[in-house]
Parts: structure tokens; sequence; C-alpha cells
């Protein structure tokens, strides 16, 4: 159907027989069309929009993934460390993953290599009274196996000015070393 114009328009159309021959074919129709073109073309634009977040999401899961880079969160008022299963895996802890519990800062500090021990948790220390972000490398001790980590984050504040968590992006970096 077009308005006058080589415009596509959508139609909604609700109808009832009322009436029927002797052979029941259809005599009265009765019903009602309703132009849903604008509501038709919004849902048509939104599934556009979701296919291109989707198609995103796929980009970024695919380049971290070639990065060997994963989210991290460390929420201030809990006092957790929040990742992926990959990062888990990278420090040893997929079990704390899999049951769905967060990593609490002390158990990941074990897993800190002695000499650089020290370091990591200043600058989460600093961070945290601070608001600062920061960016390090350093290394853990996974099985007795060295791995080297590279960090960057970021402090996130709430509406008032109040630090709600660090996020940051964790960087498995030990081919490259």
């Amino acid at each position: 159907i077009n308005r006058m114009s080589d415009e596509l328009v959508w139609i909604k159309t609700i109808a009832k027989i009322r009436s029927r021959d002797e052979a029941g074919k259809p005599l009265i129709i009765a019903g009602i069309n309703q132009d849903i073109t604008e509501s038709k073309l919004r849902e048509i634009k939104n599934l556009k929009r979701e296919k291109k977040i989707r198609d995103s999401e796929s980009r970024l899961k695919n380049a971290m993934r070639m990065g060997r880079m994963s989210p991290w969160e460390y929420e201030y008022e809990r006092g957790v460390i929040i990742s992926d299963r990959e990062i888990s895996v990278v420090w040893g802890f997929p079990e704390y993953y899999d049951r769905g519990e967060p990593v609490k800062p002390e158990v990941a500090a074990r897993r800190l290599h002695p000499e650089d021990r020290s370091l990591c948790l200043e600058k989460f220390r600093l961070s945290a009274e601070n608001n600062e972000n920061f960016e390090l490398s350093f290394r853990i001790i996974v099985n007795g196996v060295v791995k080297f980590i590279h960090f960057a984050s970021e402090v996130i504040f709430d509406d008032n000015g109040k630090p709600l968590k660090l996020v940051g992006i964790a960087q498995d970096i030990t081919q490259m070393k």
C-alpha cells in the first residue's frame, strides 16, 4: 500500500466474516486497517541497532581474546575483585569464577611474585586512598609457573564523587617476555 507515493506503508488488518452465502463463501467482511508504519520502522531500526551492538561486542570479545586481555573490577564497598573466566584461569582461580564467587584481594595477593608484592599492594592502596588511576606490570606465580601481567585501571565515581569501583583491563603478557 502506498500513501499516494512510492513510500512503503505497513498495515495491520483485523477482520471478521459477518455473513456467508449458502456455499459458505464470505459475503460480508467487516474490519479495520491500522497504519503501523511508524512502529514497524522503529522495530526495524531497533533490530539494526541490536545487530550493530552484537557485531561490536563480537569484535571486542575477539580482540580481547587475541590480546589475552580480560576486564576486571575491584568494588570498594564489598572489597572484592570481579573478573571474567579467562583472567581467573590465568591467575589460577577458575573455581572461584565457576562458583560465581568474587576473589578477595588478600587471596589474589598470595599469587603475587614476592619481589613485586609490595609495589602492587601499594599501587592498589594508593589508588583506593587517592582515587587515582594506575597502570602496572608485575609477576604472579601460579602452580610454580611465573606469569607476567599488565594492569591498567580507572576509578569510577558515583554522582556525588564517591569512588565506587576500580575498573580495568588485565593482560597476560607472559608470551611477550
